[in-house]
């Protein structure tokens, strides 16, 4: 996708980050446990803006993700690489996502190519409702733990859905979230890269809804 892309990646990937941390920060690492990409949200935005760098480092930006409007259902999310050519784009259904979480992957000429769902409604509202309660909360991401399948997309056809072509799944974790990524089938380099920045972006939001 970008002229400085993430090194090879070795499936399955770990993406890890904490939970009550102000500017939240997502680590992604390999099979191998080497350091894939690492992901820094800034703080106190009206509008969401995202930096993807190598590593923690900070050194390298490889990607920028910025949302066109201040936050709501139907924002859309810009994705740039490094050199700020836009690459794609991510947005989420509305009103259809308010329970089951659901997102639309485009490529950099408007089409959608991948689709992001979440497996289960339930698992998530039922994550959210005991974290909020004292104690047992803290216990919630051990027991509670939402799936999201990618599809492809086919841009000729509005409802026409494709095969599996990854999954990430919530892992168990205390104080921290865990997730695991799948590589379901193979995928072109820039593919693959826009589907993981685009799954990147949607945990953020993810986990801003509870």
């Amino acid at each position: 996708m970008g002229t400085d892309s993430p090194p090879s990646m070795q499936y399955p990937l770990s993406l890890s980050f904490k939970i009550l941390a102000v500017a939240p920060q997502i680590r992604v690492t390999d099979a191998t446990g080497a350091s894939i990409l690492y992901v820094h949200q800034k703080a106190f935005k009206l509008k969401e803006a995202v930096t993807v760098y190598r590593s923690e480092a900070k050194q390298t930006a490889l990607y920028t993700i910025a949302a066109d409007r201040v936050i709501d259902f139907n924002a859309a999310y810009q994705i740039k690489d490094g050199t700020g050519r836009e690459v794609g784009k991510l947005a989420r259904r509305g009103r259809r996502s308010i329970w089951k979480a659901r997102y639309d992957v485009f490529n950099a000429q408007g089409q959608s190519v991948f689709r992001v769902q979440e497996d289960s409604a339930w698992t998530k509202v039922l994550d959210s409702f005991f974290q909020e309660i004292p104690i047992v909360g803290a216990f919630a991401g051990y027991f509670f733990n939402p799936s999201y399948t990618v599809k492809a997309d086919d841009p000729t056809t509005a409802e026409q859905e494709g095969d599996p072509v990854m999954r990430l799944a919530k892992k168990p974790a205390l104080w921290e979230g865990k997730f695991e990524l799948q590589r379901l089938t193979d995928l072109e380099t820039h593919d693959e890269e826009l589907v993981l920045v685009s799954l990147l972006m949607m945990l953020l939001r993810e986990r801003s809804r509870g």
